[in-house]
């Protein structure tokens, strides 16, 4: 688990503005263009058993969530919640996100070296976005 601890910045991305186009209502064109221009962020840091995620999709605005290796919470992502887990197996996170039985999204990081490949898909899409990061 050499990834905790280290910041990972966005290099490249894949797909990711169709993935945010399946968003639909829920995210404007204008947010949209702003989380595709940024330099996203990602960061892991882990206490005890507990890991906490913290990610920054735009400026001013960072996600954490604080969970322990397999178990539900609930994840409050704007106005929705969903029904979440987080599996930490050796250098991959495979975040799960269930909003009831809207979507389903599966965000999976894998760190190898300095590098992590975000892969995303969504039980609305047919397609697979991937947002490669670098630790800086």
């Amino acid at each position: 688990m050499s990834f905790l601890g280290k910041e990972y910045v966005l290099e490249k991305q894949e797909n990711y503005n169709e993935f945010m186009e399946t968003l639909g209502e829920t995210v404007s064109e204008k947010k949209r263009k702003e989380v595709m221009d940024f330099k996203a962020r990602n960061k892991v840091t882990k206490n005890g058993d507990e890991y906490t995620l913290s990610v920054t999709v735009v400026e001013g605005f960072t996600h954490e969530i604080t969970f322990k290796s397999g178990v539900p919470f609930d994840e409050k992502i704007r106005e929705h919640t969903s029904k979440s887990v987080i599996t930490v197996e050796g250098d991959t996170l495979t975040h799960i996100q269930k909003f009831g039985d809207i979507v389903t999204f599966t965000h999976k990081r894998v760190y190898s070296g300095d590098t992590m490949v975000l892969t995303t898909t969504s039980s609305n899409w047919n397609g697979e976005a991937k947002r490669y990061f670098k630790a800086v």
